[in-house]
């Protein structure tokens, strides 16, 4: 059966934030998720695209208790938490096209955040 493990550094997050709420003891493991793919055939479009939204979900998840709307740090924690935690989703399922459509979609979303 695949499967696809996604971790974030939590326990790294909290430290940086200083929230009780989230933080953890150094023998504490980082939050992780199981994201199944079994089901889907990723050398076709559509199943390398289904897996980007399962792992784009579970990393969301993953990385939540650094996500607060009114905190600008913590957004920024949660944003590179995302993206560190999807960039080594993405690199450790080894499945070309799920990389390219991925590398496609970071860039098509940098490019619409940058200013001209």
């Amino acid at each position: 059966m695949k499967s696809f493990l996604v971790a974030a550094l939590a326990s790294g997050v909290s430290l940086l934030l200083g929230a009780p709420a989230l933080a953890q003891s150094p023998s504490e493991k980082p939050l992780t998720s199981v994201v199944h793919f079994s089901d889907l055939d990723l050398t076709r479009a559509e199943g390398a695209r289904v897996l980007l939204g399962r792992l784009q979900h579970a990393a969301r998840a993953v990385c939540s208790p650094a996500a607060d709307a009114k905190d600008l740090k913590r957004i920024s924690l949660y944003e590179s938490c995302l993206k560190e935690s999807m960039d080594r989703a993405v690199a450790d399922v080894r499945a070309p096209l799920v990389s390219a459509l991925y590398g496609n979609a970071a860039v098509a979303e940098s490019g619409s955040t940058q200013t001209r």
